[in-house]
Formats: structure tokens, C-alpha cells, sequence
């Protein structure tokens, strides 16, 4: 063979041997592959996020059905990081250990600042540790997408969230907060996050969409304000509870009571005034001095003399903010000044007596919002005279007092309350009626419970006879009102039911099921229709006709009443019907349910469960009893759960555990 045919056949042996290590590589790869133990399929849950909680500062995940999650198996990321140790249930605990159907998870955020990306990441099966994405609650632009079914067996990387904008936060502020009606507030906001628009709420029934509204407040009375700022990123609210009060004066201004001597004798002449800023002629007009004055000859015109004269103004001060406040008193001759404690036996705040030409001294004193009883003195004997009253804050430069109010009307404490008897545990909802302008409300509930809110909510656990007292209060005194609550005590309610029925037994439901709200942020969705509820309202939900579907209810919450015709009432007012998927209730506290609903399995051959009470009525796998039970309720321990889907379409199966009024086989 030649050296060129040598060298040929040496390649193509080469080249034979190169792919038979590929082979072998590839084999060796493939075996690895194969030998790696599948794992588990990442589990099916369904899990929603509630935005109105998220827009009050907490985030409320709410398991809607599926396999449960073990904690330390799967992760709640927000904002990138792993927070979930840090969620407790609803009841506030943090001992849990397993996520389940109908459980609710809660976090609450440190700032108002709503995170841009939340998403549920479990366990994966690959040996580097990947996790299975479970749900993308929010995505890294602060969108929420909804409850999603996990997906198939594909691995997920979670990705690192980008850095979000600088938030949308609410906020203002007020120049005045205090002040007798009318009162005009020049409101401005100091919201981030470049808003576009802006809703205000002065708490008075009016509103305003401007960026720096003026307002006026027109009737006595403490108000919420609400700023609602938007950008194309979303929204944020700011509430300020009991920002705005207004008092109703008898009338405004101050009370000059002039003498005609320098002892404040004499017959006397009164008058009433915007402010204390005057001077006489000879003080106005003096180059030295050139005091200001509000009445050029003052008091000439009330006393016919501007020597050999005495005044005492007398009334209240309306402070506007709690602040430190810095008085000026100045005067020719002598003058005083006191604030609260105004007879001549207190201390004045000012002391400014005695014989001498113009001449100013100042204090200052930490005063809260509200009226403040002032009264000042001046005399003159001879010369100029000069009456001057200033004052100074962190949020104002020196300038006349001009917030004056000559008094206060008087105050009567009223209130009313939505029950005055009910089972326990009996929620109240107060009402202050107070008339006045009353700036401070003491509540004792008769349990030992008070409270300093002007209309609070009170819950009594024990059946007794209550009597409420409350007690308003303003600058010019107190007054008090009570009333009697009367709470009983709960009666057992039918009986502990659970039912367990296989295809094809299975069942329908009808009838309505009627409740309180008690809880916050709580809502309804039927069809596409959004429905927020408040504390207070009163929910009627009415099968139309036998329907199958499911309802879960534990511990005073209801998270599921999946049906597909439902007549929704609120306050006795039909306000919508259709269809209640899945995440389309969230009802975080209730009480007072009525029932007529009823679960009606007919006959038909097939393992049947029954236990009433604890004891076994049916247990056989060939029973064909029906079983009727009526006017179903949560049992003694809050539950009913309901689920009439079965294992699919077309077999389905009954599963119930709650209460009911009465049972029957038929």
C-alpha cells in the first residue's frame, strides 16, 4: 500500500473511532438522564391575591382550592425575597404549617409602598434545587393576573424583579386643622410617585379633583379627609381620621369690656372685636412710635377719652394645630395676659404691669388644637396708649391673633347604636350624635372596655345586661348620655352533620343563606359584576332553583359559594345576579346567619356516610337511602364545607360537614 493510501485509511479509522466516542458519550448522557427519579408533580392549587387589602397596606392570599402547601416547601416571594415566615393566618398566627383550602395567609407591609412582584415558588424535582413556579400574583409591573392553575411539569427559573419606580404614595397636609365655622382650609398635596390626578374627600359630602384644593367647612363638626391620588401605574389613598375640626362659636371675635379709670371701675361700655390691635392717636402718629391701629382715635368713641382708661378683653382662642405657640404682648401702660386657667388669683402667661411707655414681652407655651378660654387686661394712665396681641408658630411668622371666638355653644352628648339586643358575641356599632361641637368622647361599654373614639364599634362576648355610658366633651364643659344593651346567650342550633356520598349518588342545593358583614375588605363578584361590602351590610345569597357547586365556611369567613344562579340582596336591595366562581367571595368576618338552605340526595344505591351528633345513622356500601337535610348552618366549631362536584362531570358525589336543623331518610 502506498504512503498516500496508508494515510487515507489511517483517517477514515479516525474519523469511525471520533463518532463511536460520541455514541458512547451520548449513550452515557442518556443513561444519566434516565436514571434521575422523576419526583413528584408540582402540586395543583388555586391561590388570590386581594388587591383592595394590598391597596390598605397588608397582602391577603387566599387559597381557593387544590393540594395544600407545607410550609418549608414552598416559598412566598415578594419583591424577590422569601417572606413567607413572616405570614400569619388570618387570626394572626404564625404557628401554621400547612396552606389548605379556604385558609387565609396575611402580611402586612411596612410601608404603604405596594410591592411590584409577589409570585408562590415550590419545591422542584432536579438536583440543582429549581423550583416549580406555582403562581405569578403580581408580575415585576404591579399587575395582579388572578388565580392560575399550576402548570405541567416544567421547570421554572424565578426571575430576579427589576427595580421598581419610585412609589405611588399618598399624602397633604392642611394649613389650618382647627377653627370656628365657616372655616376655609387651603389643603395641598405632597403626594410621590408624579400622580396624574387627584380625588379628594373633605368629609363634609364634598369633593374636588384639583392638586391644591381650597375648602370650606361650613358646619361644626370633626372630618375625615381622603386624598385618592392615580398615575398610569395605579392608585394610592391616604385617610386622615378626625383631621379637620370645626367649632360653632356663639359668635366671633372678642369681648372688650371698657371702664373709664385705671382700676377697672366705673360705669363699663362693651364691645367686640376681630383682633386686639389698637393704639391711640398720639401713639399712631408719634414719629418714635407709630403704632398701628385698627381704629384711628381709639377708644375715644367709647369712652370719649383716651387717657384715664382700663379695658379686659375676654373670650376664646381657636388654635389652629398642637404646636408651640409664641405670644407678644405689648402695651402703654401696663397689660397681662392669661390662656385656660384665666382668673386673677392664676398665673398669667404674660405679665407686662406697671407704668411705662410701649413696651413688648413674650412667652411661649405648647398648646393642643382646639379653643383655649384668653383673657387679657390693659389700663393707661397718661400719654400714649397702646394695645397690641401677636403670635407666632413653627407654621406661621408673627402676626395678629385673629382666631377668636366670644364662646362656645353648649354641649349635649347623644349617640344611638344599630342593636340593643343579641346573642353572643353581640358586635355594636355607636353612633355619636353629640350637639356643641364636642372635641373629646369617653365611651364606657359596662364590661370594663372603653373607648376614645367618636363612633366606635364594641363587641360583648358574655350574655348580660350592659349600660353604656358616653360622656362628649368641648372647651366648654361635658355632658353625658347612656343607654342599655342587652346580650343573650347563643342556643345550640340543630345538629353536627357530616355526609359522605360516591357516584352516582349526588345531590342539589337550594334556598338562601343570609349573613352580617363583620370583617373588612370583604366583597362579592357575581358574573363580571365587582361587589365591595362594608361593616354592617346585610347579605342575602338565594339559589335560583336546585343547583350543584361548593361553599366552604370556617371560623366566621366564607371563601367559597360557587354556583352558577345566584340572586345577590345587600341591605334588602337585589343588587345583582348570575354566577359565583371561584375567588368571586371573601367575606373576612360575618355573623347573624339565617338559613333555608337545603341538601337533598336522592335514593340510589351507593356507599353512604351519615353521622349526626357523632353517631352513625347510614354506613353501607349498598345503601340506597335518600337523606333531606334542612335549614343547613356552620356546626359548633364555625365549619360547613358543601361539595357537590364529585370527581368530574358526569359522576359526581356529595360531601357535607356542617350543621342543619333537621335530617330525614327518604
Amino acid at each position: 500500500m502506498d504512503r498516500d493510501h496508508e494515510e487515507a485509511v489511517s483517517e477514515e479509522i479516525a474519523a469511525v473511532l471520533l463518532i463511536a466516542v460520541f455514541v458512547a458519550a451520548a449513550a452515557v448522557f442518556g443513561l444519566t438522564l434516565l436514571s434521575i427519579h422523576p419526583g413528584s408533580a408540582p402540586p395543583a392549587t388555586l391561590v388570590h391575591l386581594d388587591d383592595d387589602a394590598l391597596v390598605n397596606g397588608r397582602i391577603v392570599l387566599c387559597h381557593d382550592g387544590g393540594d395544600p402547601l407545607e410550609k418549608g416547601h414552598f416559598q412566598i416571594l415578594v419583591d424577590g425575597r422569601d417572606l413567607t415566615d413572616a405570614f400569619t393566618t388570618l387570626e394572626g398566627s404564625g404557628a401554621w404549617t400547612t396552606w389548605t383550602n379556604g385558609e387565609i395567609l396575611v402580611l402586612g407591609l411596612e410601608s404603604r409602598h405596594k410591592p411590584a412582584d409577589i409570585r408562590i415558588v415550590g419545591d422542584g424535582v432536579g438536583e440543582d434545587g429549581s423550583r416549580w413556579l406555582l403562581h405569578t400574583l403580581r408580575d415585576g409591573g404591579g399587575r395582579s393576573p388572578g388565580p392560575t392553575i399550576t402548570p405541567p411539569m416544567t421547570p421554572t427559573i424565578v426571575p430576579t424583579p427589576t427595580p421598581s419606580p419610585s412609589p405611588l404614595v399618598a399624602h397633604f397636609a392642611a394649613d389650618l386643622t382647627t377653627g370656628s365655622a365657616p372655616l376655609t382650609v387651603q389643603f395641598t398635596d405632597l403626594s410621590t410617585g408624579s400622580p396624574t390626578s387627584w380625588s379628594w374627600d373633605f368629609g363634609d359630602g364634598k369633593v374636588s379633583t384639583k392638586q391644591h384644593p381650597l375648602h370650606t367647612y361650613t358646619d361644626p363638626g370633626i372630618y375625615t379627609v381622603n386624598l385618592t391620588v392615580t398615575n398610569s401605574g395605579g392608585s394610592d389613598i391616604l385617610a386622615r381620621t378626625g383631621y379637620i375640626m370645626v367649632y360653632q362659636c356663639v359668635s366671633p371675635g372678642i369681648t372688650g369690656t371698657y371702664y373709664p379709670t385705671i382700676g377697672f371701675t366705673g360705669t363699663s361700655v362693651q364691645r367686640v372685636d376681630r383682633r386686639i390691635w389698637f393704639a391711640d392717636q398720639k401713639a399712631n402718629t408719634t414719629s418714635w412710635i407709630m403704632a398701628e391701629t385698627d381704629e384711628y382715635d381709639w377708644p375715644q368713641s367709647m369712652i370719649g377719652k383716651q387717657d384715664q382708661f382700663s379695658v379686659i378683653y375676654e373670650g376664646y382662642v381657636i388654635v389652629p394645630t398642637d404646636d408651640t405657640y409664641t405670644f407678644y404682648l405689648t402695651s402703654d401702660d401696663g397689660s397681662k395676659l392669661w390662656l385656660d386657667a384665666v382668673t386673677e388669683s392664676d398665673e398669667p402667661l404674660i405679665d407686662n404691669w406697671d407704668y411705662h411707655q410701649v413696651h413688648e414681652m413674650s412667652a411661649a407655651v405648647n398648646l393642643p388644637a382646639g379653643a383655649h378660654r384668653i383673657r387679657t387686661i390693659m389700663f393707661e394712665n397718661k400719654g400714649e396708649a397702646v394695645f397690641h396681641l401677636e403670635w407666632s408658630s413653627s407654621t406661621f411668622d408673627r402676626r395678629p391673633v385673629e382666631f377668636f371666638c366670644q364662646g362656645l355653644s353648649g354641649i349635649e352628648a347623644n349617640f344611638t347604636v344599630d342593636q340593643i339586643v343579641g346573642e353572643a358575641p353581640l358586635t355594636v356599632q355607636f353612633t355619636d350624635l353629640s350637639t356643641g361641637s364636642p372635641t373629646s368622647w369617653s365611651w364606657d361599654f359596662g364590661d370594663g372596655e372603653t373607648s376614645s373614639w367618636q363612633n366606635p364599634a364594641h363587641t360583648y362576648s358574655a350574655p348580660d345586661t350592659y349600660t353604656v355610658i358616653l360622656t362628649a366633651r368641648n372647651s366648654a364643659g361635658a355632658d353625658t348620655a347612656s343607654r342599655t344593651i342587652m346580650v343573650t346567650a347563643l342556643p345550640v342550633k340543630g345538629k353536627e352533620i357530616t355526609l359522605v356520598t360516591s357516584p352516582p349518588k349526588d345531590g342539589t342545593l337550594e334556598g338562601t343563606f343570609a349573613f352580617t358583614v363583620t370583617g373588612p375588605w370583604s366583597y362579592l363578584q357575581v358574573g363580571e359584576d365587582y361587589l365591595p361590602l362594608v361593616q354592617g351590610d346585610r347579605v342575602e345569597l338565594t339559589l335560583m332553583g336546585d343547583q350543584k357547586g361548593m361553599l366552604h365556611l370556617a371560623e366566621a369567613t366564607i371563601t367559597t359559594f360557587e354556583f352558577p344562579d345566584i340572586q345577590v340582596s345587600v341591605n334588602d336591595e337585589v343588587i345583582g345576579a348570575g354566577a359565583i366562581g371561584s375567588g368571586g367571595i371573601w367575606i373576612s368576618g360575618y355573623e347573624n346567619p339565617t338559613s333555608t338552605l337545603t341538601l337533598s340526595v336522592e335514593p340510589e344505591t351507593a356507599w353512604t356516610s351519615l353521622l349526626v351528633n357523632g353517631e352513625i345513622v347510614i354506613e353501607d356500601w349498598g345503601d340506597g337511602h335518600g337523606v333531606v337535610l334542612s335549614a343547613l348552618l356552620p356546626d359548633s366549631t364555625g365549619v360547613m364545607n358543601l361539595d357537590l362536584t364529585g370527581v368530574g362531570e358526569v359522576q359526581r358525589a356529595v360531601f357535607y360537614r356542617g350543621g342543619a336543623e333537621t335530617y330525614t331518610l327518604v
